[in-house]
């Protein structure tokens, strides 16, 4: 059997999970089917094949239903069927045999040498059944019962409507910024009021939109808002459900209504490495979605909004007058307007002071940590799932912990050696300081801790609050504070543990490190020591495109020398103020998880009286990737 053939099994077994398949090669090997069984929704079983042909590359699927029409009645489900096909978006086809009657559907997926997606195959053998499940009444109907193809076909295209969002549509004081779109919001309203001359009405307005901002869920929001301030309804699609919509007919039963497409391939011209049949699904898609948007109803108003970061992002095709012809800009929020909606999702009677009192920082590790809307909606159901196994309000650390390890709920592993727990808390403890120290007092790390993850050993999460005041503007000054947090776990060790000692529980630290640095050097235009007098302009020749490999040799040269100087700082600074760093240290060993109260405790004990340290206690708090061993 061969690799095609393979991989088709496997899809059989393992993903489609068909029942009681049966497999016949041919002699040669050439060829390969898989029969199958399918139970429909209406009492019966599709009687499946799969056919598989190496030489062509070529996996051919048939599905047959029980049905034989009658031959006076063959023309009459011929015009059904040809009805049904120009109803649907789905790829493959419903076909009927003029000799026999026989009603089924045919699809087919060419890889010409390339691997076989088993996600294209699945979407055409789920696309199949929902096809001879939808339309199959109406040919019986034709066949059987003398109902015209017409009235057959119409009738099943009145699906029943998609549903409602049913969540709480967000404020518009959550979105600063956004008065061109409220404005929008007041037309759309007109729009929907109008019955004198609302064709003009609705053309001003626009029927197809597209938001224009970096984030998707402040986009959806927004549309959600504008349509319950415009009197419509709002649905929501996802990304992968947008190829398979219903016929704006059932959107109508429920218009006027504003239908939000979640951005994704669908919008695209094409995408790299795609199989022909996928590519050839999107553009019929896009050739229907085209179709509806032209076929607006100004009584029935079914409009079409989706997002994107730029209007290029959306394929031509769908950008010209009378489709997606316009584009609002809709800002990302504030990190606090984002942190205030968090633990409004959340529940404010949920949350204790630490979440409360900082909506900035809160805001800050959600965007910064949860940044896909999928992910974000799993961690508010881990949150649900914690507050309702304790008998307490929800803290900062909590999601903070929450952040770090991630969603598995594990117990704390058992205790490795003395010497390997004396590493890693000492590893810590360098981060922990060196944060503490070279930012005077600003960055006192969230979250310390000495329990192991799948990733890492160890952990600091440097403070949500005080990068959130930098914003994303890099400096030379911040870049340089990142890179000695970073080199500070491999110094202490040095230092507390021994050279002999050094492990390689640094790494990351170091590639993350030597990244900072390369791009301070290669992208920036920024040069070592540039704080001092006369030597800023010193490496103003940034990377145009592809890099020369004497502009690698360069940035590598400084990048080495670099990190080297930075480390003898590091090591400097632990050395100076190593009663602190013991105090973390020990303190990890005796409790593997340290928060930020306890952090700043330790530091008021142990550097109140360096002239090096000017405390600004109370302005803690960007949450870069944690400093992990």
């Amino acid at each position: 059997m061969g690799k095609l053939a393979n991989a088709v099994e496997r899809w059989a077994l393992e993903e489609a999970k068909l029942d009681s398949f049966v497999l016949t090669i041919t002699p040669d090997g050439n060829r390969a089917m898989i029969g199958f069984l399918r139970p429909s929704t209406r009492d019966f079983n599709y009687r499946g094949c799969i056919e598989v042909t190496e030489d062509q590359q070529l996996v051919e699927l048939s599905l047959d239903a029980p049905v034989n029409t009658p031959e006076g009645r063959r023309p009459a489900v011929s015009d059904a069927i040809a009805r049904a096909r120009k109803a649907t978006s789905l790829s493959g086809r419903i076909e009927l045999d003029m000799d026999d009657g026989a009603i089924g559907f045919r699809g087919a997926i060419e890889t010409e040498g390339r691997r076989l997606s088993t996600k294209s195959l699945t979407r055409l053998l789920e696309n199949g059944y929902a096809m001879l499940d939808r339309y199959l009444p109406a040919f019986t109907d034709v066949a059987l019962r003398d109902v015209s193809p017409a009235d057959a076909i119409a009738e099943a295209n009145r699906e029943a409507p998609p549903p409602l969002d049913s969540a709480a549509a967000p404020e518009w004081d959550l979105f600063p910024g956004t008065g061109r779109v409220q404005s929008w919001a007041r037309e759309l309203k007109a729009a929907c009021a109008t019955s004198r001359d609302a064709s003009s009405a609705w053309e001003l307005a626009a029927r197809a939109v597209v938001l224009v901002g970096d984030d998707m869920r402040t986009c959806r929001a927004v549309a959600h808002r504008t349509a319950v301030d415009a009197g419509m309804q709002f649905v929501a699609v996802s990304e992968d459900d947008v190829t398979s919509l219903p016929s704006p007919a059932a959107f109508r039963r429920i218009a006027p209504v504003m239908v939000f497409l979640q951005p994704g391939r669908w919008m695209l011209a094409s995408e790299d490495g795609e199989s022909p049949e996928a590519a050839e699904m999107v553009k019929q898609f896009q050739r229907r979605l085209a179709e509806w948007v032209r076929d607006f109803e100004e009584t029935q108003p079914v409009l079409f909004a989706t997002s994107a970061s730029t209007i290029q992002d959306v394929v031509e095709s769908l950008r010209y007058v009378g489709l997606f012809d316009r584009f609002l800009n809709v800002p990302t929020p504030t990190m606090l307007a984002w942190g205030n909606r968090t633990i409004d999702i959340i529940g404010r009677e949920h949350c204790g002071v630490t979440i409360t009192q900082s909506p900035a920082k809160v805001g800050k590790l959600f965007r910064s940590a949860y940044d896909e809307e999928r992910r974000e909606d799993l961690v508010f159901l881990r949150i649900r799932r914690l507050l309702a196994s304790q008998a307490r309000p929800l803290e900062f650390l909590d999601l903070v912990n929450l952040e770090t390890h991630g969603f598995v709920e594990a117990d704390v592993p058992p205790v490795e050696s003395a010497e390997i727990r004396k590493t890693v808390a000492y590893h810590e403890a360098g981060h922990a300081a060196v944060a503490v120290i070279d930012s005077r007092g600003g960055n006192v790390p969230d979250y310390a801790s000495i329990i192991p993850s799948a990733t890492f050993k160890g952990v600091v999460v440097e403070s949500y609050e005080y990068h959130s005041n930098l914003g994303d503007r890099v400096t030379y000054e911040s870049m340089r504070h990142r890179i000695r947090i970073r080199l500070a776990g491999r110094a202490a060790e040095e230092l507390f543990v021994g050279p002999a000692q050094i492990s390689n529980g640094a790494s990351s630290d170091l590639e993350t490190a030597t990244d900072h640095a390369t791009d301070a050097f290669a992208l920036w235009g920024f040069a070592p020591d540039m704080d001092e007098a006369g030597k800023s302009a010193s490496n103003l020749a940034v990377r145009l495109g592809n890099a020369t490999p004497s502009s690698d040799a360069h940035v590598e040269g400084l990048v080495r020398a670099f990190l080297a100087k930075e480390y003898g700082v590091v090591m400097a600074m632990l050395e100076r103020h190593r009663l602190f760093v013991e105090a973390i240290a020990e303190r990890l060993l005796a409790d593997p998880i340290l928060d930020q109260t306890t952090l700043m405790e330790l530091a008021g004990v142990h550097l109140a009286t360096s002239d090096a340290i000017a405390y600004a206690l109370g302005a803690h708090g960007e949450c870069q990737t944690p400093s992990g061993y």
